[in-house]
């Protein structure tokens, strides 16, 4: 009885470990989770990035990837009932969610870029009406983009 509760300890902590950190999201709820969090940072994000038409694009190719998982997790199983989630689109949910992580961090780069251009386009107007005493509201680049601070990479 005793060796048999260390080895039911030991497979719970595997599971636990696999759960926490190899497979963070394995069940549809979990997805779905995985995928409001994007929505929110997807509402967040500025249109006006360079990138944004290619973010745009994997952003859609997710969305339709995530809710064709869920309704194949709708469709009945044993599996399900017994363990929770669909050993068959584990892989896939899995998937899913490393790349809705990816395209998360993409959004949230692009905007720290963007952010970035403006205070420094915003910075320079400072120090350059300061040196000419210009007033502060006049501004000398038409967008964020002009600016020499603009990192291209």
């Amino acid at each position: 009885m005793l060796r048999l509760k260390k080895v039911c300890t030991r497979l719970f902590g595997l599971y636990r470990y696999l759960r926490s950190v190899i497979y963070p999201c394995i069940t549809p709820f979990e997805l779905y989770q995985a995928s409001r969090i994007l929505d929110d940072t997807d509402q967040a994000a500025e249109r006006d990035v360079p990138e944004w038409d290619d973010i745009a694009s994997v952003y859609l190719s997710l969305k339709i990837e995530a809710s064709q998982i869920r309704e194949k997790s709708l469709q009945g199983s044993s599996w399900k009932t017994c363990l929770g989630f669909h050993p068959a689109l584990m892989f896939d949910i899995t998937c899913c969610y490393t790349r809705c992580e990816e395209l998360k961090c993409r959004i949230l780069t692009a905007h720290e870029r963007n952010l970035r251009s403006h205070l420094g386009a915003e910075q320079y107007r400072r120090q350059f009406s300061t040196a000419t005493r210009l007033s502060p509201q006049t501004a000398f680049f038409a967008s964020a983009y002009e600016s020499p601070f603009r990192s291209l990479v």
